[in-house]
């Protein structure tokens, strides 16, 4: 099941709230606190967090939260922040979008940009966070045009949001067999959603379609050994150099390969259920054929051997 982060300002003393509140909502979500008198201000959040996405709900008393450039200058991968309104109303603005959100409305910002939440009153939003790696290129592109508020009562709308408070609410940390799934059905109903919403500022041309199946492709295989450049071309009746060019200016089909058996090793090593599972074993069945190029890729991609990332006592060694 999802790993499970909570914060709250309940038990921390009025005068330290400040200090407590902006030094945990930077580590989590990267972001610059601000409260008109945080002496009473009472705050606490809940995050879901999958292998590529984060569900969360934050319950908070009027304040801003605002991401500058000087604190996206750090930001590892670029995503987008996809927020509901539950209670209350928020200000948003990012470039020349400024607008309100009001209970049942969300919008998506492109997280790698400067923006700002402001709310007046108490609040309570709950906030869904992808990476860009996860979505197809064009939807990615629109959030840049967009800055404005949907309803959330449509049908898919209706779906994601229930699905996530599910998960944010109803899930107990520890990894489980149904994880992958859990993470599919989710990417399924986030894409959806973009789509619908969207789907009608963007054109799909042929090189991003070729490049959705290529992905596709990549994620059904991604358990074979022999999956490579020249079964991929060939699956696509195209040669290999023009799938290299497909690729041409981000993470090439190679890295895109590895990584992703790189991640689903870590995830199953993170599993209590896998436990007593060898190494060797997670590795081969995730696509790999060497042991040792295994532990070499990984201690580069992670820090640590593959050895060191399972959990000791409970706990999980620091990377």
């Amino acid at each position: 099941m999802p790993t499970i982060y909570e914060m709250s300002t309940a038990q921390i003393e009025p005068r330290r709230r400040a200090a407590f509140w902006q030094e945990r909502s930077r580590a989590v979500g990267g972001m610059m606190a601000q409260a008109v008198d945080w002496t009473c201000f009472d705050g606490r959040v809940r995050l879901a967090m999958l292998d590529q996405l984060k569900f969360g709900r934050i319950v908070a008393s009027a304040h801003d939260a605002s991401w500058t450039k000087e604190l996206l200058t750090s930001a590892d991968d670029a995503f987008l922040r996809i927020l509901l309104q539950c209670k209350g109303t928020a200000l948003i603005e990012q470039g020349d979008a400024r607008f309100v959100l009001r209970p049942g409305e969300w919008t998506v910002l492109n997280a790698s940009r400067p923006h700002l939440i402001r709310s007046e009153e108490d609040v309570e939003e709950m906030i869904v966070m992808v990476p860009r790696a996860a979505i197809v290129p064009r939807l990615f592109d629109a959030s840049r045009k967009l800055g404005r508020a949907h309803s959330a009562d449509s049908n898919v709308g209706r779906l994601l949001f229930s699905f996530a408070r599910t998960l944010i609410d109803d899930t107990t940390p520890g990894a489980s067999p149904l994880d992958e799934h859990l993470e599919g059905a989710a990417l399924a109903l986030v894409r959806a959603l973009l789509d619908e919403s969207l789907g009608k500022e963007t054109v799909s041309t042929c090189k991003e379609i070729r490049i959705e199946r290529i992905v596709a492709y990549i994620d059904r295989h991604i358990c074979d050994p022999d999956l490579s450049v020249t079964r991929i071309a060939r699956a696509m009746s195209c040669s290999k150099r023009y799938v290299h060019a497909l690729f041409a200016g981000g993470p090439s089909v190679h890295s895109r390969i590895w990584d992703a058996r790189l991640e689903r090793c870590a995830r199953d090593l993170r599993r209590e259920d896998m436990a007593e599972t060898k190494i060797t074993t997670i590795s081969l069945s995730n696509g790999f054929s060497c042991p040792a190029h295994f532990s070499r890729m990984f201690k580069a991609k992670y820090g640590i051997p593959p050895r060191d990332y399972r959990p000791q006592n409970g706990m999980f060694r620091p990377s």
